[in-house]
């Protein structure tokens, strides 16, 4: 797969899996009759449990605790509700971080086609100097024999880190919305389980993964949006003023040396930035953790 063609296939793949959410909501009513079941049989063994140990103890029963089963019976009814109700609660962030990502897009867009007509216009006048110069040609084959290797395994790595960057990108995208469809689909069995000694903690657990996969999507357009911002105010105006001298022909032998150090060095800030961006990314799985545990505690 091609560079050109990976970003168009990750988002297309994307969008097909967040329009899977009517699908599971036809398999999670399906799956809602054997997990009401379960919650009905659960039922009684829990009021039962409970029952015996108020009796065995002499105490007065209280019948609020005896609540919770039929409680949570109708949350396993209606769990696509309940489902959408969390969504509700990441929706106002998911939509501010969109907004927040498209105000960039154009100038972002802008100074990367930029940056790309200048590096072309580099290449060129390079070529140019290395057809006509006959008074160097000697040196020049020397330059090239010595630098060509190791620019073009630069340049190489910083084309395969930007494969790896948007590779992450989408990737983490594609996750989310299967880690969601997953625990819609588990959901109503975690929550008939919590009615079993042990198991009381099911239903904070569910919702606090269930959150935590949610707040991941906007937490990946807040990282896009801030590798944006590093290379629309950091990056390609640097990249810009280095490889701008050398953008038109009529070098000096000194000058070609100069731009085939500019081309190195700007490749290998891209490797960086681009591996430092892809950290990132993978970083947002353990942002979206620790907002969750900061809520628990």
């Amino acid at each position: 797969m091609t560079l050109l063609t990976l970003p168009s296939v990750g988002s297309l793949i994307a969008q097909q899996l967040s329009q899977l959410a009517p699908l599971a909501e036809q398999y999670l009513s399906a799956l809602t009759l054997p997990a009401q079941l379960l919650c009905g049989l659960f039922a009684f063994l829990y009021i039962g449990t409970k029952l015996w140990s108020t009796w065995s103890r002499g105490e007065r029963i209280d019948f609020y605790p005896m609540l919770r089963p039929f409680a949570i019976g109708l949350v396993i009814v209606f769990f696509s509700t309940f489902a959408s109700l969390l969504d509700v609660v990441v929706y106002p962030i998911e939509l501010a971080m969109d907004s927040l990502l498209a105000s960039v897009q154009e100038d972002f867009q802008a100074q990367q086609s930029a940056y790309l007509q200048l590096s072309e216009q580099v290449r060129d006048a390079i070529a140019v100097f290395e057809r006509t110069s006959l008074e160097h040609e000697s040196l020049i084959a020397d330059e090239t024999a010595a630098s060509a290797t190791f620019l073009q395994g630069v340049t190489t790595a910083s084309h395969m880190s930007q494969l790896l960057l948007t590779g992450v990108s989408y990737f983490l995208q594609i996750y989310v919305q299967l880690a969601k469809l997953v625990l819609l689909l588990i959901g109503p069995f975690a929550f008939a389980l919590s009615l079993l000694p042990g198991f009381q903690a099911n239903i904070q657990h569910w919702v606090a993964r269930y959150l935590h996969v949610a707040l991941m999507l906007p937490l990946i357009t807040l990282v896009s949006f801030m590798v944006s911002i590093l290379f629309m105010g950091c990056l390609y105006p640097t990249f810009i003023e280095l490889l701008t001298p050398y953008a038109n022909a009529g070098y000096t032998y000194a000058d070609y040396q100069q731009a085939e150090h500019a081309q190195t060095m700007v490749q290998m800030l891209l490797l960086l930035f681009h591996l430092l961006s892809s950290a990132l990314y993978l970083l947002s799985p353990v942002f979206a953790k620790w907002l969750i545990s900061l809520n628990n505690k």
